[in-house]
């Protein structure tokens, strides 16, 4: 007994983490159980039916990114078109468990104290806006997950130097885009970052830098070539033909269309209107099937930019209307289950939704904007204070910028799906200000590590 309870002194740290992870393990297992497994939207369609054998030949069957579509079309060589969804999904809740430890390592580098550091991660791993998604054949799952392994490794970079965390940022970062092409403001910031940290570096890093840099000119080099072949088949120079669906979404959403200078392209789009079948996005889908992607597009590319002062008002206005919405997702149907397994499972996941219920409602779009603009601030104080850039804020601020506002700029609608990896961002930010309110010098300190 006298051994148990030294192993337990000695290791209480080390306990409370490991009940922690296995809480959110058995949690996230029973809601994943007695949950629809097998989640399939529209989108999901085109990622069953991409054909990545066919892309490579130069006939892609659609106009997705292809990592999930791979992805997918090697779990239904492996396991069968029979099981290939729950496969899927299954796999998208393991590697979603298997990125918390990593999480709770960021939040320890970046200061955040054991037990503040524990309840952001018990917090984190019970938030439906995180595991909500694991059983919807959908890239957000993925995405959530891979962010936190990309802020890890940048963390771990900015502290150590050490040069294969900032060469698998960038791999993470080529993997996203490829994966969803919005993450393409991921690599811009990361070659900014690598310049700029040029200036600061010792002669070893700049050696690093040199390489991390030419290896991320290749990268875009090699996004230029797909693009370039994305263009021969579709019409479009980009990743996805989502681009031209959008922006022309917009146009018909808010009314632009109306004051379109080609007159076939107004008439097309009031004549779908007047018709009136319900299906979304109809008038869209009709304009596209005369004008075609790259000329669409063009339509209202030249529209945006000729109007820029009534788009970017009417954006922003935007972002106001949307500030309520909550920041969760599509994954939440119970299914139907009467076998003792079940209703184990059933009591489980009641039980923990008590915590996580709550948690479905704070995570906000006005809880972003906030974070975004409040760790500018944060950031301009480190920086005065330090007398050098405060490179770890710099990052946060950057990336919640991005992931936030930038949104609706890029995409139609379902802003909250599209901007959904700024969770981990939002927890991590919440866990620094908690620690600040405890340690005062917590919050704008230099990156710093370890406990606090």
């Amino acid at each position: 007994m006298h051994k148990i309870k030294k192993f337990a002194a000695e290791h209480k740290r080390e306990i409370i983490f490991a009940a922690i992870y296995l809480l959110i393990v058995v949690f996230r297992f029973s809601w994943f159980y007695t949950h629809e497994t097998a989640i399939v939207y529209r989108d999901s369609q085109d990622y069953l039916a991409y054909d990545p054998i066919r892309a490579l030949q130069g006939s892609a069957v659609n106009g997705r990114a292809p990592v999930y579509g791979t992805i997918l079309y090697l779990i239904r060589i492996i396991v069968g078109e029979w099981h290939q969804l729950h496969a899927a999904t299954f796999l998208q809740e393991l590697v979603g468990i298997a990125v918390l430890p990593l999480f709770s390592a960021t939040l320890r580098r970046v200061g955040v104290g054991t037990r503040v550091r524990a309840a952001v991660l018990l917090l984190y791993g019970f938030c439906p806006a995180v595991y909500g998604w694991d059983n919807v054949v959908l890239t957000e799952s993925l995405s959530l997950s891979a962010t936190v392994v990309f802020f890890f490794l940048i963390v771990r970079y900015i502290q150590e130097r050490r040069f294969w965390d900032g060469a698998g940022a960038l791999l993470v970062t080529v993997w996203l885009i490829f994966l969803r092409p919005q993450f393409l403001t991921y690599l811009a910031m990361l070659m900014v970052f690598f310049v700029w940290r040029m200036f600061y570096a010792d002669k070893k890093e700049k050696k690093d830098l040199g390489i991390l840099l030419a290896w991320g000119t290749v990268a875009a080099l090699g996004i230029i070539v797909y693009c370039a072949s994305f263009s021969n088949q579709f019409g479009i120079f980009s990743l996805t033909d989502a681009g031209p669906r959008q922006d022309l979404r917009v146009c018909v959403d808010r009314g632009y269309y109306k004051d379109f200078a080609d007159e076939d392209a107004r008439q097309i789009v009031e004549d779908a209107i007047a018709e009136d079948t319900g299906i979304d996005g109809y008038a869209v889908g009709k304009l596209l099937s005369v004008y075609g992607n790259a000329k669409g597009q063009k339509l209202a590319k030249d529209f945006f930019r000729a109007n820029a002062v009534r788009y970017i008002k009417d954006t922003c206005n935007v972002m106001w209307n949307y500030r309520a919405i909550e920041l969760s997702a599509y994954g939440l149907e119970l299914r139907y289950g009467d076998d003792r397994v079940y209703n184990l499972c059933l009591a489980i996941a009641q039980e923990g939704e008590l915590l996580a219920n709550p948690l479905e409602h704070w995570p906000t779009l006005y809880a972003a904007y906030i974070l975004s603009l409040l760790w500018g601030v944060v950031m301009v104080i480190a920086w005065v204070q330090q007398k050098r850039p405060p490179w770890l804020h710099m990052a946060l601020f950057a990336l919640l910028m991005c992931t936030t506002f930038l949104t609706f700029f890029i995409t139609c609608g379902e802003y909250m799906r599209t901007m959904i990896t700024v969770v981990p961002y939002m927890f991590i930010c919440m866990g620094m200000a908690v620690q600040r309110l405890i340690v005062p010098h917590g919050l704008v300190s230099a990156c710093p590590k370890g406990e606090k």
